[in-house]
């Protein structure tokens, strides 16, 4: 009896596990394809500030991989037997896969870096990165680029993404103390 539920209990992990692997094969050409949009409509809507992760993009190449081991999952779910060579083509494929994201990756942010900075936008580095795989800020003008405003920087982000692009400095530093001010009530 215990072996049937243990059997069972497996299936359902597997299937979980499918689950999860089709929804991420889906999601990665999503999430490019959103984070190179909202670039885009940020740069031809002239936009005061925005962020950009430069990094996603680049996870599109991995699309075949997840996609394989959703294949791979329902595989051993369903009890097919799965060749040798075909878990041999997925781990050849999970090499060359990043091989390709440690060339691309650079590559793209140097390129999308470039782009934006010709656009006349600069990277704001007082608003930093929070955590490690968080979006670079850019402001259309250094001085909307305030490093008091790190604790703030997403309040302000999106406070200067819908102000027209004759906000002054002292407007964003208004701002920046009513948020700042905000904060310190909430805490």
């Amino acid at each position: 009896m215990e072996d049937v539920q243990s059997t069972t209990m497996d299936r359902v992990k597997l299937f979980c596990f499918f689950a999860l692997f089709c929804v991420l094969t889906l999601l990665l050409p999503y999430a490019t394809f959103s984070e190179v949009s909202q670039v885009s409509t940020a740069l031809g809507e002239h936009v005061l500030a925005f962020r950009e992760r430069s990094f996603s993009p680049s996870l599109v190449l991995a699309t075949p991989v997840f996609a394989v081991l959703t294949y791979l999952l329902w595989l051993r779910a369903t009890h097919t037997q799965v060749s040798d060579r075909l878990i041999s083509g997925w781990f050849k494929l999970c090499g060359v896969t990043l091989v390709l994201m440690l060339i691309a990756t650079p590559i793209y942010t140097y390129l999308i870096e470039h782009h934006i900075s010709a656009q006349g936008y600069t990277l704001c580095s007082a608003y930093g990165r929070g955590t490690i795989g968080s979006a670079d800020i850019w402001v259309a003008n250094e001085s909307h680029c305030i490093k008091e405003g790190f604790p703030v920087r997403n309040e302000l982000v999106d406070w200067l993404s819908q102000q027209p692009s004759d906000t002054s400095a002292q407007q964003v530093k208004q701002k920046l103390a009513t948020l700042l001010a905000a904060q310190h009530h909430t805490k």
